[in-house]
């Protein structure tokens, strides 16, 4: 038997702005952008999320969104997995 392991990644759809950005990341950003124009490089920042803080309509949009996609693949899900916001999409999706 023969086992094939297929790998999907999704991005969270919504781009976040840069007011949007938590205080500690935009320290984490700066410093980026230092060490990127001192080596001669562009910062190419685009942090995404799954939904916006204080909106619970978007979670439930958004997780909608994830099973709808889910289910119009041609194979099975074993397991997802999930980084930051997406880890409570995951556990959200799992204790559904």
């Amino acid at each position: 038997m023969e086992l094939t392991l297929c790998e999907v990644a999704l991005d969270g759809p919504i781009s976040l702005k840069s007011s949007e950005i938590p205080p500690y990341l935009l320290a984490k950003i700066a410093v980026g952008a230092r060490l990127n124009q001192f080596a001669g490089r562009p910062l190419q920042i685009d942090y995404r999320a799954w939904w916006l803080r204080g909106n619970p309509e978007t979670i439930i949009e958004y997780v909608k969104f994830i099973i709808t996609f889910m289910n119009r693949q041609s194979v099975p899900f074993d397991g997802v997995l999930g980084f930051s916001n997406g880890a409570a999409a995951a556990a959200l999706l799992t204790a559904l």
